[in-house]
């Protein structure tokens, strides 16, 4: 244990420790996925707000929506005829806030095109 925390060595010493972990973080290496967490981590939102976030077609956006809910990440409710999502999963919370950080930190970084 290092500074309160465990030794990720000893977390992952088998390579079964790491799937989780990979699951997890794979969900946000498609760009409709992590536009859709970008969305949602400001708060609940139905599907066309998640199209027009995301800026693909609705049956992508669907589809993906499906995956987030299979995967327990993400909790649908209706309200009226409209389905709204929200994020349910408190390590998706704590990773968008770290995505976050990370894309302000390499905005900053990189030279304005002009």
């Amino acid at each position: 244990m290092t500074n309160g925390r465990p030794d990720l060595e000893q977390l992952f010493d088998r390579p079964e420790a790491c799937e989780p972990v990979r699951e997890l973080l794979s969900m946000f290496t498609n760009r409709c996925r992590l536009r859709i967490f970008c969305r949602l981590s400001d708060g609940e939102a139905n599907v066309g707000e998640l199209v027009e976030a995301s800026g693909e077609r609705q049956p992508l956006v669907s589809q993906q929506l499906r995956n987030l809910r299979l995967a327990g990440l993400i909790d649908r409710r209706r309200d009226g005829s409209r389905n709204v999502y929200r994020i349910s999963s408190p390590h998706v919370h704590r990773t968008m806030a770290f995505v976050r950080q990370l894309a302000a930190d390499l905005h900053q970084e990189r030279p304005d095109d002009e």
